[in-house]
């Protein structure tokens, strides 16, 4: 099966177009059949090499602990589960629209106001996962 435009990752998730690849592993619009929307999902890479038991079991602990978070100012996990082929996914909200750091890349400055209102919208978001005891390392403008 793989990973492609086309592929069904379960019996109604079906990958439609990559948004954004990196080190970490890829993100992808997906269209969910059952529900009638469109969603993001999120792959591992396969280049960590962390095809382990551990590896997956961590996988499914951030998939467990990002759905717990509730706020309106953190990407909703629906779900995750493991392809037929073996890979991690991970099925979340689709955000439309530009990311910070797309704007940041592109020269654009935010006003003093602008600035505030996200650091205000990070900070609430980090105080709920504080709450419930979770520590985010990789927070980053995309």
């Amino acid at each position: 099966m793989g990973i492609a435009p086309g592929a069904f990752i379960t019996s109604n998730i079906e990958l439609v177009t990559p948004i954004a690849e990196g080190a970490m592993g890829s993100v992808w619009v997906a269209y969910h059949h059952r529900l009638q929307t469109r969603v993001a999902v999120k792959f591992v890479s396969d280049k960590l090499g962390e095809d382990t038991p551990e590896a997956l079991a961590r996988f499914e602990r951030e998939a467990s602990t990002a759905s717990q978070i509730k706020s309106s100012h953190v990407v909703q996990t629906f779900d995750s589960g493991v392809t037929v082929d073996g890979e991690p996914f991970m099925v979340m909200e689709l955000l439309e629209g530009e990311s910070l750091g797309n704007r940041l890349r592109r020269g654009q400055l935010l006003s003093l106001g602008e600035g505030a209102t996200i650091l205000a919208q990070i900070a609430r978001a980090l105080m709920k996962a504080h709450a419930l005891g979770i520590v985010h390392r990789d927070i980053k403008p995309d």
